[in-house]
Parts: C-alpha cells; structure tokens; sequence
C-alpha cells in the first residue's frame, strides 16, 4: 500500500504558499477529500498529518521550536523532514532534493516517529518524540 506525504512548502513574503498530498503512486485521488486548506496553522496542518500517518516534508525549521507545533509533532506522533540548507532554494531546487531523497523519505513511514533533517547531505534523524 502506497503512504502519502504532505509536503508543504511555504513563502510568506511572497504569500504564496502550496500544500500537495503526494504517494508513492500518484497521490491521494481526485475522489478523496482533501484534508488541508489553504492558511492552515502549522499545528492544525501537522495534526492532520500525524493522524493520517504521513510523513511532514517542510521548509520552516522553526517549528520544533514553536511550543504549539512542537506539542502538535510529538501528540500526534508525525514523522517530520524539515529542509535545511545555507541557502535559500527556489521551489525547483527544493523538489529535486525531495525527490533525491525521496526512496529513503519513504522508509520513515515504518520508523517511529522522529524529527528529520534534510539536506545536500542527506536525511538525518535529530530527535525521536
């Protein structure tokens, strides 16, 4: 069976923000209902992602910081890759070092649940919940 991952990638100064339920064979379908909106709060979208099971693939890496998203990442149980790099990567970079990565991304959903890393480098696990 195929696991979805919500990757969201997010720019406020531009407000431009985009949220895509992706699997490993095509997504979720066009018949099912889309569980995020549009302006979500982190900790809302990440609850919906822990309660389904997905892996959180995001650019913010402040949010184990923030006490809401932090509670939101361990009550939920999330499996969270945060992107980080020196630098800002535009939209088409942040995609290919996803999809780079994305056979050992998809291994994550049969770990425990634990904040990732990801970057030039490689996926690194910084703390299990």
């Amino acid at each position: 069976m195929p696991y979805p991952y919500a990757i969201r990638i997010c720019y406020s100064c531009t407000g431009v923000e985009h949220i895509d339920p992706v699997g490993v064979e095509g997504g979720i379908g066009a018949d099912q209902p889309h569980p995020f909106l549009l302006g979500l709060a982190d900790e809302v979208w990440l609850t919906h992602v822990g309660q389904l099971g997905w892996v959180a693939v995001f650019r913010n890496n402040r949010i184990r910081y923030r006490p809401a998203e932090r509670d939101a990442l361990t009550r939920y149980a999330v499996r969270a890759v945060s992107i980080t790099t020196n630098r800002n990567l535009k939209i088409a970079e942040q995609a290919s070092l996803i999809g780079e990565h994305m056979p050992r991304i998809e291994l994550l959903v049969a770990e425990p649940p634990a904040y990732y890393t990801l970057n030039a480098a490689g996926l690194r696990r910084k703390f299990v919940y």
